[in-house]
């Protein structure tokens, strides 16, 4: 089985992410916020769209899916802490269920902070996590809803799972967030690296996603905060940066 995972932009900074079985070309979705621009991709490609996953309700994630839903007859699994927020959704997941779509099987993980019920969908076999707009590359979500205590439990969990997983967020916000980053921690040898790695990625107009959750862990200084206070200052000075 091979499974190709692609990103794809829309809007200014959000990616939907396209995973789809090379032989059979069956597909799913991650996010799709905007039918027109994902649909293209779809049909070009000539994939069996089957399912959407949804990590929370704001519409630049959701906003593509009723008409994804009445194109393709596809299956949509969304937060049910978000069930009065996503009414197009036919599967309402919780912490830790398991859903088992062909080619993947993911377990979600509650990840409250950037809205109550946010959720990640994490895939042990593939080694792949989307964390929509919880965790980003060198960054993390705002605390639209939720407290810094929950966001940064989440991220806790999420910094839990093992070393080699591949993340992909939902925005392309690498480059600003590595600039915060570097404003906490101008000598470190490493972050001045992946910044460089950054900056010459978005020079060429290609995307910084994935990343290795080992190398979040190392230089995210979200994932780094010791403690919640350590977190909530770092999250105070980044609304502001």
């Amino acid at each position: 089985m091979s499974v190709t995972i692609e990103p794809i932009p829309f809007f200014e900074t959000n990616y939907t992410w396209l995973l789809y079985e090379e032989e059979t070309k069956n597909a799913l979705l991650v996010d799709p916020g905007d039918f027109t621009p994902i649909d293209s991709i779809i049909k070009d490609k000539h994939l069996n769209l089957q399912s959407l996953l949804i990590t929370h309700h704001h519409s630049d994630h959701t906003g593509g899916l009723r008409q994804f839903k009445e194109t393709y007859s596809c299956q949509v699994f969304a937060p049910m802490k978000e069930r009065d927020r996503i009414s197009e959704a036919t599967h309402y997941v919780q912490d830790m269920e398991q859903i088992s779509i062909g080619f993947a099987q993911f377990i979600v993980i509650n990840t409250p902070g950037h809205t109550l019920g946010s959720i990640c969908y994490y895939d042990a076999n593939l080694k792949i996590l989307f964390t929509g707009d919880t965790l980003f590359s060198l960054g993390c979500g705002r605390l639209f809803e939720g407290s810094p205590d929950q966001m940064f439990q989440s991220l806790q969990r999420i910094k839990s799972l093992p070393d080699d997983t591949l993340v992909y967020p939902a925005h392309e916000y690498t480059e600003d967030n590595g600039r915060f980053a570097l404003s906490l921690a101008p000598n470190n040898l490493a972050l001045q690296k992946r910044f460089e790695q950054v900056k010459q990625l978005r020079d060429a107009h290609k995307p910084t996603l994935p990343v290795l959750l080992e190398t979040e862990k190392k230089l995210n200084p979200f994932l780094l905060a010791a403690i919640v206070e350590e977190f909530t200052r770092y999250r105070k000075a980044k609304d502001q940066f």
